[in-house]
């Protein structure tokens, strides 16, 4: 965890307040959203262009599918949405960015995903969406035993769809790390074997190939093929996915994560993670003194945590209040990134004044953090008794 730790000015506590801060000011690229549903035209790009999501995490979205049709509707308004785009031309020609994007949601029993194939205006023959899940996430398959982490292939064969499900075990020479030196490969395939899932369906109705599928995870999962992840208990499951337009010589529009090495789809230490639970944010006041003489200072700090793996901006506000009046407000801005904290500590001094009467005021800091389309509020105050001090003559008011 990387720690940013920034000293305010000075606030001069008077009638008069001034504020001085500095920040440092993070950015990180966003995943694409869906802006209308052109094709884009395919030309190679020069150089590859992966897409990765923040921290190697992808988020998942609220909301249920129940009407599998192959088109994507207002059902999934809220589901969080990735260009998968082939960008790097791993598997056929690379694609631009727009070609391809992924919906995520869930509910409390099944996980949902759609594919939004908007470079692929033809349906065709096996025309096919695949997906890998590490369902414990730990960048690993299991060690040469058939198990329930695999694949599943969902596929057009015009007059009807299926899909398949197959069992992934590794090769014996499992050993990730977190910069994925080593390799995790896997040593074999189980067969097709065709399921039924909650529900789904393939469509080219909005004009391009669109998917739906449900799957049911965590203590409904009690089929191989279903995800053996309590996401709405905060685990997570690594996933890899790929959209394939037959149209175009077996060409991928979609390969998730785009990484540029070859064999991505059966390296799950390579793969981002599915989040189903908000990510934390923490904020807090830390006063370290509750009663300041003239010519002293209060000393404080905030410190916020983003464990969002999205950069963080904070519309941040501090108060002053007096008799319950505002004495004055200060309102700052700051931005940072994944898993990292922000600590801010701040001194308010009391100038030096010969005719000074005590005053009881009440520091509140308030705002709300915006990280990936999601807001966070918060706020926290504390009080501080302002007293003239022993070598002053002035008498503090009952």
């Amino acid at each position: 965890m990387r720690i940013i730790a920034i000293i305010a000015g000075v606030l001069i506590l008077s009638c008069l307040f001034a504020a001085y801060a500095f920040a440092a000011t993070r950015t990180a690229e966003s995943a694409f959203l869906p802006e209308g549903r052109v094709a884009p035209i395919r030309m190679p790009v020069e150089e590859p262009r992966p897409l990765w999501p923040g921290c190697g995490e992808i988020l998942i979205g609220s909301g249920t599918c129940t009407v599998y049709d192959g088109f994507i509707d207002d059902e999934w308004a809220n589901a969080t949405v990735y260009d998968v785009s082939d960008t790097c031309g791993m598997v056929g020609p690379p694609n631009e960015p727009g070609s391809c994007y992924l919906y995520l949601m869930r509910d409390e029993q099944a996980l949902y995903i759609a594919v939004d194939a908007v470079a692929d205006t033809s349906e065709d023959f096996i025309d096919a969406c695949k997906f890998h899940f590490d369902d414990d996430n730990d960048g690993c398959w299991p060690p040469q035993v058939e198990g329930p982490e695999g694949g599943i292939i969902f596929v057009d064969f015009l007059d009807h769809n299926l899909c398949y499900w197959f069992w992934v075990q590794e090769d014996g020479n499992c050993a990730p790390d977190p910069d994925c030196g080593g390799w995790c490969e896997y040593g074999s395939y189980g067969d097709l074997n065709d399921f039924e899932p909650r529900g789904y369906g393939i469509g080219i109705s909005s004009g391009h190939m669109q998917y739906e599928i449900g799957l049911d995870y965590g203590f409904l999962a009690d089929d191989d093929w279903e995800i053996q992840t309590y996401f709405n208990l905060g685990e997570s499951c690594g996933m890899w996915m790929g959209c394939r337009d037959e149209h175009n010589e077996e060409d991928y529009i979609a390969y998730f994560p785009c990484t540029g090495i070859s064999g991505t789809s059966g390296l799950p230490c390579l793969w981002p993670s599915l989040v189903g639970v908000k990510p934390d944010f923490t904020f807090s006041i830390e006063p370290f003194q509750s009663q300041v003489p003239i010519g002293g200072t209060l000393d404080f700090a905030k410190h916020f945590h983003n464990n969002t793996c999205q950069t963080m901006t904070i519309h941040d506000t501090l108060y002053v209040y007096k008799g319950g009046e505002t004495v004055k407000e200060f309102a700052y801005e700051w931005a940072f990134e994944c898993e990292q904290d922000l600590d801010l500590c701040f001194a308010l001094q009391v100038p030096e004044k010969d005719m000074f009467i005590c005053w009881d005021i009440t520091i509140v800091n308030s705002g709300v953090a915006v990280a990936g389309g999601d807001e966070y509020p918060f706020s926290d105050e504390f009080d501080v008794h302002i007293e003239p001090g022993h070598k002053s003559e002035v008498i503090c008011p009952d």
